[in-house]
């Protein structure tokens, strides 16, 4: 698990893509878990600032969701 944080922004933070492959976890199934939790009712608000989207070019140049988390 090389890398897992970052710095962004003077930020220490990873990315939904970094933890998938750290992990081990398809990036979609990340993705899903965290949105999830962001469209939640319960500490939405809370959730909203832990995580901001961004994008990254996949293998084929496709420009691809990915989250900053905190």
């Amino acid at each position: 698990m090389e890398n897992l944080v970052i710095m962004k922004e003077r930020q220490a933070v990873t990315t939904s893509l970094q933890v998938a492959e750290g992990f081990e976890k398809q990036h979609k199934n990340v993705i899903q878990a965290i949105e999830e939790k962001i469209q939640s009712a319960e500490n939405s608000a809370h959730y909203k600032s832990m995580f901001a989207e961004g994008v990254y070019q996949d293998s084929r140049n496709r420009n691809q969701k990915l989250y900053y988390m905190n």
